[in-house]
């Protein structure tokens, strides 16, 4: 486990040596990123502090560069397992999970079904969502990854939203850890809008 968080340039170098050598490296979206920013007229917030969404994306993928090709499934064993990098997902969790129970950032998982299941537990196919008026902000918790993508193909969305509609960027707020089977799930925020009538998010 790191004592610290590396910079993307050395896990980009690191996923060129590990596939040179026959080994499973995500392919790094860095090159996108710097491309969308450039063109952009501004950026928008990733995090609620120190901790963003390349923080989290670097410690998924460290859990999981450098396994072999043959420690992934080519054939599907179940629902969950129609993504062949479902292996390769359940290591990058665990990893970005020992880093969280460690330095944070936790987001109290009852604090947030308290404030989903006080308005009527709203939500879509990817994320619970609740409005805290206060901060004016949404906030959404992913339950289910779109089509079996890993968290990592989650974080990436998310980083790459942020490039192209810095505005409208989410706030990685933190991640809610299952007391009962330690499953990791990270909070996002978003600003609300208001059109005259009701805050909606975009």
């Amino acid at each position: 486990m790191f004592s610290e968080i590396p910079s993307s340039n050395e896990f980009t170098q690191q996923a060129f040596q590990f596939r040179k050598e026959g080994r499973y490296a995500a392919h790094p979206v860095e090159a996108a990123l710097r491309y969308h920013r450039a063109q952009a007229e501004n950026t928008g917030a990733q995090s609620h502090g120190g901790f963003d969404f390349e923080s989290a994306e670097i410690l998924y993928r460290a859990g999981a560069q450098g396994l072999r090709f043959s420690e992934i499934p080519q054939l599907p064993q179940s629902i969950p397992e129609l993504s062949r990098l479902a292996s390769v997902d359940r290591s990058a969790r665990s990893h970005l999970r020992h880093w969280v129970d460690i330095h944070g950032p936790v987001y109290e998982e009852s604090i947030f079904i308290e404030a989903w299941e006080s308005q009527e537990k709203r939500g879509g196919a990817e994320h619970h969502v609740h409005h805290d008026q206060e901060q004016g902000r949404w906030f959404k918790r992913l339950h289910r990854s779109l089509h079996f993508t890993t968290l990592g193909d989650y974080f990436d969305r998310l980083r790459l939203h942020e490039a192209i509609f810095p505005e409208t960027a989410y706030r990685l707020e933190g991640f809610t850890i299952n007391a009962k089977n330690k499953q990791l799930t990270s909070v996002v925020s978003k600003m609300a809008f208001w059109n005259g009538e009701v805050d909606f998010m975009v």
